[in-house]
């Protein structure tokens, strides 16, 4: 299997040094427990829904740098290919290195319905769902649904599109019916992600290339009619095609809604929010800004990462203005 038909070569990547721990992929040692994503299982049941994808898809977990297949020849074959060829050293270590810094997921796809998928299945994994008050969902959840999400970007052909607001539509949408499928229908994670996509598109500033959120909508809405359990891969790759086709936004509607989120890129307040909710004359800011708003004021959605809390800013402002308060310092005035 020549390995080289399926990479692309890019110039100027360090170094890096693959594990061959726990590579034995019939023998290895599966997790117990219920709520941990254990990724060899994810990679196995995959290559059995999917047995063509023995030969042309490939999974590496950066936390563990482990490349499961169910042929260790194959195994060893992939591992030389990362560790000793130019294009396993130019592209893919630079991704397990990068996917490994940010906790991330990733698919690198080459030649047709190919590729590589990454997925970090670490308990620090980045997670996109739970808030203080509202637990979340399980790391198995959560994380199967990045691994179908990635799974996607190699096996569906539209999830591949040059229009990458329409592919990550179409990944997330193979993903969303994908648990849909496993947990009989149960929508609440999917409710979820699709607020946690829509606080994403307002607060990360790349977010937008992630707002699937419209398209998550009209399946939770047609979840309350259409059995998708019963749904083959063909009808699953079909429907949530069609689905991303429709529901996807344009370009001119994702531009203005970026506009409108615009001030949430920084460092902005919840009173932000709040004003371009009260202020903007742009219907989808509106709309998703309002459930934005509300899945943060009850905990549903964690806060984002850049948003900084009104009360203890007007706390700093009320030190800073009586001489308590200094930039850098712990201020124990009252």
């Amino acid at each position: 299997m020549d390995f080289c038909d399926y990479i692309m070569y890019n110039e100027g990547a360090k170094g890096w040094k693959m594990s061959q721990n726990n590579n034995d992929f019939q023998n290895a040692a599966r997790r117990q427990d219920a709520e941990t994503f254990s990724f060899i299982d994810a990679v196995s049941e995959a290559y059995e829904t999917y047995p063509e994808l023995v030969k042309k898809v490939f999974f590496i977990d950066p936390a563990t740098d482990n490349i499961p297949h169910p042929d260790p020849a194959v195994v060893q074959e992939l591992i030389d290919f990362v560790t000793k060829t130019k294009p396993g050293r130019d592209v893919i270590q630079p991704i397990i290195a990068e996917c490994k810094k940010n906790k991330s997921s990733y698919c690198h796809t080459n030649g047709p319905g190919g590729g590589f998928v990454f997925v970090y299945s670490g308990e620090d994994a980045l997670r996109l769902t739970g808030g203080e008050n509202h637990n979340g969902h399980s790391h198995k959840t959560e994380l199967q649904f990045v691994f179908d999400h990635e799974l996607a970007h190699a096996i569906v052909p539209e999830a591949r599109s040059d229009n990458l607001f329409l592919a990550e539509s179409v990944a997330d949408a193979f993903a969303a019916l994908r648990h849909l499928q496993r947990n009989k229908g149960d929508t609440g994670f999917i409710e979820d992600m699709m607020l946690a996509r829509a606080a994403g598109t307002a607060f990360r500033k790349n977010g937008i290339l992630n707002f699937s959120s419209p398209v998550l909508e009209k399946i939770l809405e047609d979840a309350k009619t259409v059995n998708f359990e019963k749904f083959s891969h063909a009808e699953t790759v079909s429907y949530v095609t069609a689905t991303a086709q429709q529901y996807t936004p344009d370009g001119a509607t994702l531009g203005k809604l970026y506009k409108s989120f615009a001030a949430l890129k920084e460092q902005p307040q919840l009173k932000d929010l709040q004003n371009i909710v009260a202020t903007t004359g742009d219907a989808n800011a509106l709309k998703w800004g309002k459930r934005i708003l509300q899945a943060l004021q009850t905990s549903r959605i964690p806060k984002p990462a850049n948003l900084r809390h009104d009360k203890d800013q007007k706390q700093k402002q009320n030190q800073k203005s009586r001489g308590k308060y200094r930039p850098g310092l712990t201020c124990s005035g009252k």
